[in-house]
């Protein structure tokens, strides 16, 4: 069994419905207040897995890419 990917999220940066996409993955996720990525928070949706910055075009990009279902446009 693949071992589960830590995925944390700035709140200010995820928008309420890709959060429960994101909290719907099998991966270990936590929303922190501040991951002290600041210029990337305000420029881009990211995500932090396993320690590796992810950035997208959109929230809906970056769930799909992480294996999550797909849902509507950000």
């Amino acid at each position: 069994m693949p071992e589960s990917r830590h995925v944390e999220y700035c709140q200010r940066n995820v928008p309420d419905r890709a959060r429960s996409r994101l909290e719907r993955l099998p991966d270990t996720t936590r929303e922190k207040r501040c991951l002290q990525r600041c210029g990337t928070c305000y420029s881009s949706p990211f995500v932090v897995v396993d320690g590796d910055l992810r950035v997208g075009s959109d929230h809906d990009e970056l769930v799909g890419a992480l294996g999550g279902e797909a849902g509507e446009r950000e």
